[in-house]
């Protein structure tokens, strides 16, 4: 229909000239769309992660108290059966007893160690941590894709 028809009504008139301010409308919310269906597919992964995770936090709790507790009898089964060893074994090869105490103390050192990273481990393990660095990336993509929607729609 002609713009300037006098028997046109305003709604044709409107419509022929917001022609390209309808098809912005429609790609703005194909857009939105798009983001809800990247968002909820973002949340029902980040739920199959958290419940993945949540397994293995739970799984790993028995393992942290067993190597908790297991951090003291160690230590005590290493001076234990290694002190005299270690110090007779130093003070022959050396002669001082001093090396002797030092090889003794460096054997306890890194058993307790060894020990101290394993509890460390299983602890992270119940932190979450890929749930929480999936979250974060999500948080930052979508900032970044608003912060870049907003500067092209300003320009």
């Amino acid at each position: 229909m002609d713009s300037n028809d006098p028997t046109s009504t305003p709604r044709d008139k409107q419509e022929s000239s917001g022609g390209s301010a309808h098809s912005a409308l429609t790609e703005e919310l194909e857009r939105i769309l798009a983001l809800g269906e990247q968002t909820m597919d973002v949340v029902k992964g980040s739920a199959e992660l958290f419940k993945l995770e949540f397994t293995l936090a739970v799984r790993s709790i028995p393992k942290a108290i067993a190597t908790w507790l297991l951090i003291l009898p160690a230590a005590l089964l290493v001076w234990l059966s290694f002190s005299a060893l270690c110090a007779w074994a130093a003070f022959e090869w050396s002669g001082h007893a001093l090396a002797g105490f030092f090889t003794l103390f460096l054997l306890q050192l890194i058993s307790l160690g060894v020990l101290r990273w394993a509890l460390k481990k299983y602890q992270r393990n119940m932190t979450f941590p890929y749930t929480t660095e999936t979250l974060h990336n999500f948080r930052q993509e979508l900032s970044n894709a608003t912060a870049k929607e907003d500067s092209t729609a300003s320009s």
